[in-house]
């Protein structure tokens, strides 16, 4: 049996109790659920260099943390198994561990918000964001006028500019959550997916040579290109 079929068997009713519902994306399988407007999730992946092995992540949108960290284990990072059985027996030792730490640790780790009022009123000014193109590859010419000119208004116009080339290109629209802040939904027509455009223009930021918004567009990209093909 496959990996996501034991995953979703396992784990899928006991997480939905709890809100989660299950969200596929390129690299890792995700349980999400939506907080009074916080983003918090489980993160599964699966070892590219490493057979039969698989780690876990608890997250929000102000940080992630692993299980076996969040249970007081250092050092370790994967867990291994040799059949079907032992995988079983991983998953619910990390639905054990979702009742028992990472609820409480959700609880205590609220994210600061963080967002600029001005964020929340950006659609208003859609106009003053004069756009020429929707080429995803414009996104290049993005991270380079965020390294030089970090200012409020360019991360503002930058945010609506990403926004629009997902629109453009993958499809989706504009809504506003619970937190009034701005983000696309119904990317590529899936009602399920859905994305902040602000959180990417900030991670960026924080990391300005090491993370790329155009890298990030292309996993949507490829993402959506997967989910059409079934």
């Amino acid at each position: 049996m496959k990996i996501l079929s034991i995953i979703k068997i396992v784990m899928s009713k006991e997480l939905e109790k709890l809100g989660f519902k299950y969200q596929k994306e390129n690299d890792a399988w995700l349980f999400i659920r939506n907080n009074n407007g916080n983003v918090e999730g489980i993160r599964i992946e699966k070892s590219n260099w490493e057979k039969n092995s698989i780690r876990f992540r608890f997250f929000n949108s102000g940080g992630q943390i692993s299980s076996f960290r969040l249970t007081g284990e250092r050092g370790e990072s994967w867990y291994y198994y040799e059949n079907e059985s032992d995988l079983r027996n991983i998953l619910i030792e990390i639905l054990e561990i979702t009742n028992k730490y990472a609820l409480k640790w959700w609880n205590e780790n609220q994210p600061i918000d963080s967002y600029p009022n001005e964020l929340r009123t950006m659609l208003n000014h859609k106009e003053d964001f004069q756009l020429s193109s929707t080429d995803p590859q414009m996104l290049v010419n993005v991270e380079e006028l965020l390294r030089k000119h970090p200012k409020k208004d360019v991360v503002i116009a930058m945010t609506y500019f990403l926004g629009n080339i997902f629109i453009e290109n993958l499809g989706g629209e504009w809504s506003y959550n619970e937190k009034k802040i701005p983000y696309i939904k119904h990317i590529g027509g899936f009602d399920f997916l859905n994305r902040e455009m602000y959180d990417p223009i900030k991670n960026f930021l924080d990391s300005p040579f090491s993370e790329s918004l155009l890298s990030y567009y292309k996993s949507f990209e490829e993402t959506v290109s997967n989910l059409k093909q079934g």
